[in-house]
């Protein structure tokens, strides 16, 4: 993964709300649990997502995807665990 670059998320289920703070994307560092919020979507479908990586520092990450669902405040999520090797932007 390149910061900048584009990722893609590809299953059931994954449009969310996005003027609630609490759903979106997240990469979140499993040593620290500090969670970074995608912030760049260019595709919110229920069967696609497609978003700009955000810079992340060196180490292992879960990529979590949160969603609420009906007018209740729950909030489910699914999570992938990645390996980000390096953070060297292409040129």
């Amino acid at each position: 993964m390149t910061a900048g670059g584009i990722g893609s998320i590809v299953g059931e289920e994954l449009k969310f709300n996005t003027s609630n703070d609490l759903e979106g994307i997240f990469f979140v560092n499993n040593a620290d649990k500090k969670e970074t919020k995608v912030q760049v979507i260019a595709t919110r479908t229920q069967g696609r997502l497609m978003f700009s990586v955000p810079t992340l520092a060196k180490g292992q990450y879960r990529l979590v995807v949160r969603r609420g669902y009906g007018n209740s405040a729950t909030i489910r999520s699914t999570t992938v665990n990645i390996s980000k090797k390096r953070n060297v932007p292409k040129v």
